[in-house]
């Protein structure tokens, strides 16, 4: 949840929604919403699958007697009777160099896994991460498609050898085999809400340009 405040509703139970709110929602699950603030709501949302196209199958249906409460608890992680739901907001990153690093040893960076495998997710994942000033990474690809919601901050994109100056409210999107790469080149951190779907396999998630570059000199004697 990005502004605003809405109640959701989840089959029979409901949830005072705030930003920095998250969740995921089974396929088949019935659910609703309902803004109770003053202020509209603004979420970024995925849908995986993808929503079929007009004049195919119905693939949303909508429950004769559903109602939406005016009221609600406040959201509380630890009593979500089995829904996926969770917080993070910007106050819970680490200070200093602490829990900034993600895989492959690049540092000043913080990463944190919204919705995965693990909070019962099984055809997407969203994180959050953030590149301290002068972090960047190199050139690589998935066989997943990746989208980017731009937060906080700049962050200079290429993508397929186009590259793009990214700034709150842009959205960045690769898909299967699009080479990319990312770089904070400017004086503040930047954050971003990035998208995966299918899941990653449990292999090969990165491929890196400039590692099998290195290993093709290597297999064939340049």
């Amino acid at each position: 949840l990005l502004a605003g405040r809405v109640i959701l509703s989840v089959e029979s139970r409901s949830y005072a929604l705030a930003p920095g709110d998250y969740g995921a929602l089974k396929v088949g699950t019935s659910h609703g919403w309902r803004n109770v603030g003053a202020e509209p709501v603004s979420w970024l949302q995925i849908a995986a699958p993808q929503p079929k196209p007009a004049g195919r199958e119905r693939d949303t249906f909508f429950p004769k007697s559903g109602t939406i409460p005016a009221e609600a608890t406040p959201l509380d992680t630890a009593a979500v009777a089995g829904d996926l739901l969770g917080h993070f907001d910007v106050g819970q990153i680490p200070r200093g160099s602490e829990g900034r690093m993600a895989g492959g040893g690049l540092e000043g960076v913080f990463l944190k896994w919204m919705i995965d495998e693990k909070l019962g997710a099984r055809h997407h994942r969203m994180l959050f991460i953030e590149y301290q000033p002068g972090v960047s990474i190199g050139l690589h690809d998935h066989t997943f498609e990746e989208s980017y919601f731009i937060l906080d901050g700049e962050v200079e994109a290429t993508l397929d050898g186009r590259t793009y100056l990214a700034k709150p409210g842009h959205v960045l999107w690769t898909g299967v085999g699009c080479v990319h790469a990312f770089a904070n080149v400017g004086q503040a951190p930047v954050r971003w809400l990035e998208t995966f779907a299918p899941q990653p396999p449990a292999e090969n998630v990165f491929r890196f340009v400039a590692e099998w570059e290195q290993r093709a000199r290597e297999l064939e004697g340049h």
